[in-house]
């Protein structure tokens, strides 16, 4: 169970903070439902109430600083996605958005990357539905590595540009 003031990983929402554990705040519910009260920690005014014993909902704890350091060390080792039809492909990146794993995060933008620079399908551009996927992960990692290292959301890429191992 997460408490009140902690920081989560959230679904679509990305990095929210827990302001309140609450009884059902909808009043036809007549079952006693805890539930998270969450605000994002980057701006909006949204409120999301998830269930405490939710297991579908996509609730988990931010990176800690050691697990920010570990994936920045391993960057450079993880895989692209494999080449197949962009068809394919953008199910792959939508799978990786939702799985709200920074690894897999990573591993969109480098392929991405590494499409834009070599090209693909024969020299054709990357689409821009590549590209949102790419700023989505980019979103999500950075909001998260902002809030984990208290640095502004901007200097994310020069924090990793400057740690990754060679």
């Amino acid at each position: 169970m997460f408490e009140v003031n902690e920081y989560v990983f959230y679904g679509s929402e990305g990095i929210c903070r827990i302001d309140d554990i609450v009884s059902s705040p909808f009043s036809d519910v007549k079952i006693d439902v805890k539930y998270y009260v969450l605000h994002s920690a980057h701006g909006g005014n949204s409120t999301a109430y998830v269930p405490v014993d939710g297991a579908s909902a996509l609730i988990r704890p931010v990176m800690s600083k050691g697990d920010i350091a570990a994936l920045i060390s391993k960057m450079n080792e993880l895989p692209l996605f494999e080449e197949c039809n962009l068809k394919q492909l953008k199910e792959k990146y939508s799978i990786a958005i939702r799985s709200g794993d920074p690894s897999e995060w990573v591993r969109i933008i480098k392929t991405v990357y590494d499409r834009t620079l070599n090209g693909r399908d024969g020299g054709k551009k990357v689409s821009d539905a590549e590209r949102a996927y790419a700023d989505n992960a980019k979103k999500y990692l950075y909001k998260e590595i902002s809030t984990v290292l208290g640095i502004p959301t901007e200097d994310v890429e020069r924090y990793i540009t400057d740690n990754v191992s060679a």
